[in-house]
């Protein structure tokens, strides 16, 4: 007498696993684009910083803060907008003026150019001659520097 053999898997076995890999996907897609905006935001911030120490050198030979940023900070900060395609440093100028002791002030701007929160404004990096970070941008960490 021959036996049947069973060969391959059951409608209940494929779909069991349909339903884990679906599970495992719900929680590692949003992780992973919430890894991508962190770095992203971490790219924004050491621009910034860069920008910021290219500022403060250009003050200490010249006296004033500079406001042409690709012009006379570029050679400076060259690497650092090497691969900046996801953040606007040009679009708002260094805005240079005075605090009310007479010292010179300095805000750097980085605009988001993508992502998920740029459509409802949550985009934006800045940071002054102190180095001290504001903005809205949800994830940065500025403990990180």
């Amino acid at each position: 007498m021959r036996t049947l053999k069973s060969r391959g898997f059951t409608l209940v076995e494929v779909m069991m696993v349909v339903i884990l890999i679906g599970i495992l996907a719900s929680i590692g897609i949003p992780t992973y684009k919430h890894s991508v905006e962190v770095a992203k935001c971490s790219q924004g911030m050491a621009v910034l910083a860069s920008m910021r120490n290219a500022e403060l050198d250009w003050f200490r030979e010249n006296q004033v803060f500079s406001i042409d940023i690709t012009g006379e900070l570029e050679p400076q900060v060259a690497g650092s907008f090497a691969d900046t395609i996801d953040w606007d440093f040009n679009t708002i100028a260094p805005a240079a003026g005075f605090d009310g002791n007479g010292n010179p002030t300095l805000t750097l701007t980085a605009i988001r150019l993508g992502g998920p929160h740029a459509a409802v404004g949550n985009d934006i990096l800045t940071i002054d001659q102190l180095g001290i970070w504001g903005g809205s941008y949800p994830y940065d960490d500025p403990g990180a520097f």
